[in-house]
């Protein structure tokens, strides 16, 4: 996918190719989360845990998933996430930096005038396509004043490693880079620590040592993440859960961390 990302620049068929990628994985994660919902009966982790941190201290989530699991669970404890502001403004401002399976991005087809078309027919003229205004939520008026017809994408990072740019809403990540000095604890759930531009983020906006938890599954991946984390020059004291998500919070590791 690096490969296609970087070729796209100058080649119309990968720039198709990716661009079906978009709509191919947000298609995809929407069946498997429909799915993984109906097999849970709709229980999650991520209630169980943001129950919680309610209960002791203010939070910011980031999250890189596309799906929707984190709203949903936020969703149970009153946050609501109707508007695109909805996502900083409640006491969990939940920043998504590689977009979401109901963002999309406006855009145009340059030199040709349609009245509808098709996800296929979009990738088709993948490299006519050109973005307009912000990220919004699918079915929301973009408030874009034109004359041109409007189409959508989705608004999904690729899934390569070395990402240069958040698929992100910029007052999003204006407001996530003014709430990164005040943090004192990190938890990191799954996250392997490979984007850069993310690190570089927190290095450059943490004003203090930080505790940092981090849950990657096994031992030896947490180790990995955390040895990333310090070299991108976040600085405190380190724990690595030995367990995936669902150990973690049957444990009581997590309640400590958070009350400590």
């Amino acid at each position: 996918m690096q490969e296609y990302e970087e070729d796209a620049r100058s080649d119309p068929e990968r720039k198709r190719q990716l661009t079906a990628v978009q709509f191919y994985l947000r298609d995809l994660v929407r069946t498997c989360q429909s799915s993984w919902l109906a097999l849970t009966h709709g229980v999650l982790n991520h209630a169980t845990l943001l129950d919680d941190i309610r209960r002791h201290r203010p939070a910011c989530l980031v999250t890189f998933n596309y799906d929707m699991l984190v709203e949903r669970a936020l969703e149970a404890i009153g946050v609501r996430f109707g508007f695109m502001e909805n996502y900083v403004s409640s006491e969990f401002p939940l920043i998504k930096l590689h977009g979401s399976i109901d963002w999309v991005r406006s855009v145009i087809v340059e030199g040709r005038r349609h009245s509808e078309l098709q996800p296929y027919q979009l990738i088709e003229y993948a490299e006519l396509l050109r973005p307009l205004g912000e990220i919004h939520k699918e079915g929301a008026d973009p408030q874009i004043h034109t004359e041109e017809r409007l189409f959508a994408i989705p608004a999904l990072a690729i899934p390569v490693v070395t990402k240069s740019d958040f698929v992100c809403p910029t007052s999003h990540l204006n407001h996530l880079s003014a709430l990164i000095p005040s943090v004192t604890k990190i938890l990191t759930i799954g996250w392997r620590g490979a984007e850069q531009h993310f690190l570089k983020m927190l290095s450059e906006n943490l004003k203090t040592e930080v505790s940092v938890m981090v849950v990657c599954g096994t031992e030896e991946a947490g180790a990995e993440t955390s040895e990333r984390l310090r070299s991108a020059g976040v600085h405190g004291g380190f724990r690595v859960f030995p367990g995936g998500f669902s150990d973690f919070i049957l444990g009581q590791d997590w309640q400590t961390f958070l009350r400590a």
